[in-house]
């Protein structure tokens, strides 16, 4: 990323914390999260998907441009996460859909996101980054864990990798939270942070001690989870009698060859 794209994504994040923070405390008091991170962002979220009809999948798409995919049909929506990308990637573009879902222009669910979600000027999608970014790191406890991880090095590098593996978030979002915050006490040289390789990355994991999983890909596969679900559905419709078997193996022959298309491979 350039220094003048940080710089435009800064001050806008600035402009915007007071009315964002207002729907990050919505939505997490929505769902009983206080001012704490998430221990398994996953795992807390998926309800407050289903409750708005929307099925999370996570799947390892071919199309390594495309970080995460948002769909509709006629009974429900879809968030489908790449998960050819790591976990702290993952979460991050999890957490930018939610905002579309919840707090987003309704046409503007049903899109494509791209592999890196602060390469775009719409601002709903910065919104929506800005949202990901105040759910995933909670400010005062990120104020906290960012003050005590420097007390402990004063390495701007590595305390920026300490909370990236706390959070289990990309190393961007974390330097843009820094920055957003005013964290850095000292005239930090923003240009070398920016330009860190994932070689870098890796290095200062295993330096840190710190589990470097969070850096390789997911490749969480719920293809068997989204076929049951259709066909315990269906089953339950044909008994009510508004299908009949034939457009509940019509249905998933359908979703099958989605996703043949989106992975590359053939569900066997």
């Amino acid at each position: 990323m350039k220094i003048e794209k940080l710089r435009k994504i800064v001050g806008y994040n600035r402009e915007h914390l007071d009315e964002m923070y207002l729907l990050s405390r919505h939505f997490s008091g929505n769902n009983g999260i206080n001012d704490e991170p998430y221990i398994n962002f996953v795992q807390m979220i998926r309800q407050a998907l289903l409750n708005k009809k929307t099925i999370l999948l996570y799947f390892p798409l071919k199309d390594m441009k495309i970080k995460a995919l948002a769909m509709k049909s006629d009974y429900y929506k879809y968030i489908v996460i790449n998960s050819n990308y790591s976990s702290s990637e993952t979460n991050f573009a999890l957490a930018h859909e939610i905002y579309h879902l919840f707090y987003g222009e309704q046409s503007s669910f049903g899109h494509i996101e791209l592999s890196d979600s602060y390469e775009h000027e719409y601002q709903e999608e910065m919104a929506a980054s800005l949202f990901a970014g105040m759910i995933l790191m909670p400010e005062t406890d990120f104020v906290n864990k960012y003050k005590l991880f420097y007390e402990q090095s004063k390495d701007i590098g590595e305390v920026l990798v300490k909370l990236m593996s706390y959070y289990y978030v990309p190393y961007m979002s974390v330097l843009i939270r820094c920055l957003e915050l005013k964290l850095f006490r000292n005239n930090e040289d923003v240009s070398k942070l920016i330009d860190i390789s994932e070689n870098d990355l890796r290095n200062l994991f295993r330096k840190l001690w710190l589990d470097e999983g969070i850096l390789n890909p997911d490749k969480r596969n719920d293809i068997n989870n989204l076929k049951q679900l259709i066909t315990l559905n269906g089953d339950g419709y044909v008994k009510e009698g508004y299908l009949t078997n034939g457009d509940v193996e019509k249905s998933v022959k359908n979703i099958m060859a989605q996703y043949d298309e989106l992975t590359g491979e053939v569900y066997e």
